[in-house]
């Protein structure tokens, strides 16, 4: 089984968010089952942005937002760097998703091409999937 996980689960397993316990659950599932973890390159500087974020809120500290970002980092996701053909997915994404920007669509793009579960905490994402009948995106937390 391959899974590709968005950022904002992810990151809530180093900030406590209300989808942090199902999502911790989901990936220890998923890691027991053996399932490979992956997600495109841009899901290092969505983690970055979000760790940035919180400490800018102050909710933690910048160093220990860096130790977050490091260990995050080490969660054993395979990162896949985009080619044209994932780009030109994306934006195709993007479209059906009725977005103006291709981040999200990169996450459908990829378990696109690798027939992988898609994994989100974006309750709008995970609509519009449900209206597009994805059935291979879930919503953790939801």
């Amino acid at each position: 089984m391959k899974v590709v996980v968005d950022a904002n689960i992810c990151v809530s397993l180093a900030v406590p968010l209300p989808y942090s316990a199902a999502a911790e659950r989901a990936l220890r599932a998923a890691r027991e089952e053996g399932a490979s973890l992956l997600a495109p390159a841009l899901w290092v500087y969505e983690v970055v942005s979000a760790l940035m974020k919180v400490s800018a809120a102050g909710w933690v500290k910048p160093d220990r937002a860096a130790e977050l970002v490091a260990n995050l980092l080490n969660l054993s996701i395979q990162l896949v760097p985009p080619d044209e053909a994932l780009a030109v997915s994306s934006m195709k994404w993007a479209a059906r998703l009725k977005q103006a920007v291709a981040y999200d669509g990169a996450y459908l793009a990829l378990a696109e091409r690798e027939t992988a579960q898609f994994w989100t905490a974006d309750s709008r994402v995970v609509s519009r999937a449900r209206t597009l009948r994805l059935r291979w995106v879930h919503g953790i937390g939801m």
